[in-house]
């Protein structure tokens, strides 16, 4: 059973987001909801007016008349939450974690589907699979799934995004809308995203910390691993130790974003110390304009 304090989180969560919702739910940005190509519906006789083109030439053979396939335009397309909940997603510099971030994220999108009529599904995972969720409709299955979010306690604080994307054949036997969410400070993956992003259509969700791209100008920092239980500390205001940190953040980025151009990926990139909503939007927006 769910603690009080959870309950209570969880109804507050939701208040705020639905506020958040209807005051973005604006025009058809939100429309990458909606499937953009069409379902396999049923083989029938062919009738006289039909597109030859849609002839099913197996079938035909088989019964000795002409039969046709059709089809049903997407609407109500599956999102599926890919959701890291790694060591590395406890960190944040300020008053929103990572993992913080990425229950809101969740929350946010996960309200949006629900107001389409959209089915949700999530799985979390570390190294290996800690909330599995199968794809529902309903108010009571997100709820179910924020609750999940809020309580659970993982196995494992290492990462392996491949076990993630492995479950998916799990959840999602047919295309669906997979919000794959991460600090992506990991490696190993990369087959296994572009794989996903041939079935499915993917937007990976980056969430970072300002501490991570760049070091406070002065003083001493201590820096833990998270994943390893690591902790060591750093004089910040070293200019040959900061200029190594600004590079190496630089190189994972540019490595991350690599990965995501080779399976044909645009992303959303978000930070803890910044409203998230407007870059959502934002994106949505590119991807409306983008299909026409």
């Amino acid at each position: 059973m769910l603690s009080h304090e959870i309950l209570e989180n969880i109804k507050k969560l939701e208040l705020r987001t639905r506020r958040l919702v209807d005051s973005f739910m604006v025009g058809e940005y939100f429309s990458v909801f909606k499937g953009s190509g069409m379902e396999f519906y049923e083989v029938r006789e062919y009738n006289e007016g039909d597109d030859v083109r849609s002839i099913d030439w197996y079938t035909t053979a088989r019964k000795g008349v002409p039969f046709v396939r059709t089809y049903i335009e997407e609407r109500e397309l599956p999102v599926i939450f890919l959701v890291d909940m790694s060591g590395s997603q406890d960190f944040g510099s300020g008053q929103r974690g990572k993992q913080d971030l990425s229950l809101e994220i969740v929350a946010f999108l996960g309200m949006i589907a629900l107001k389409r009529n959209n089915p949700v599904g999530i799985i979390g995972f570390t190294d290996t699979v800690e909330i599995f969720h199968s794809i529902k409709k309903g108010r009571k299955n997100l709820l179910r799934i924020l609750a999940a979010l809020l309580s659970v306690r993982c196995k494992s604080r290492k990462t392996d995004i491949s076990k993630g994307i492995d479950a998916m054949s799990m959840i999602a036997k047919k295309k669906g809308l997979v919000f794959l969410i991460s600090d992506f400070i990991a490696d190993g993956f990369e087959l296994k995203l572009r794989a996903l992003a041939k079935k499915h259509d993917v937007v990976p969700i980056v969430i970072t910390d300002p501490i991570e791209a760049d070091l406070p100008m002065r003083g001493f920092v201590e820096l833990k691993d998270n994943e390893m239980g690591e902790t060591m500390v750093i004089d910040a205001g070293s200019e040959g130790l900061r200029d190594w940190f600004h590079i190496n953040a630089f190189k994972q980025r540019q490595e991350r974003n690599r990965i995501f151009m080779d399976a044909g990926l645009d992303y959303i990139e978000l930070r803890t110390d910044v409203p998230f909503a407007r870059p959502i939007k934002d994106f949505f927006y590119r991807r409306q304009r983008a299909r026409g």
